[in-house]
């Protein structure tokens, strides 16, 4: 049987998402973010705008690539002005950034340090939006 890893670094079938562990976990998380914003990820727009950010990206780590240069396949888009923070940008293709699970919880531990941080990353995150990765 194929394997691949889980983002945990767990072998796990090629055929499933994640490990028990990390599918627990992801639940758990999910449901406690999505209760106030599930409309706009179950929103035919959602999967069209997030499309379009995982290609502007190439399909990599934008943030992984300004760090270290190196190329990592990315998973998500993240709003950089959150949503709780504006729900006009939700569908704005400019304010989504596409990574990793581990960069996007590095940038939201960022963003809660404190408001200069939060901040100062949103500005690096909109500056690598527009200047791309100049890799393909």
């Amino acid at each position: 049987m194929l394997k691949k890893l889980c983002k945990c670094g767990k072998a796990i079938p090629i055929t499933d998402k994640m490990c028990k562990d990390c599918l627990s976990k992801y639940h758990k998380s999910y449901d406690r973010y999505s209760r106030d914003n599930h409309g706009v990820y179950t929103d035919k727009r959602w999967a069209v705008v997030k499309d379009v950010c995982k290609s502007r990206a190439h399909g990599i780590d934008l943030w992984i690539y300004y760090k270290t240069g190196k190329i990592v396949e990315g998973r998500l888009a993240h709003h950089i002005i959150e949503v709780d923070d504006d729900l006009f940008r939700a569908y704005d293709v400019s304010n989504l950034f596409w990574l990793t699970d581990k960069s996007h919880q590095e940038i939201h531990a960022l963003y809660n340090r404190d408001m200069d941080s939060k901040r100062k990353t949103q500005e690096i995150l909109f500056m690598l939006n527009k200047k791309g990765t100049g890799v393909g």
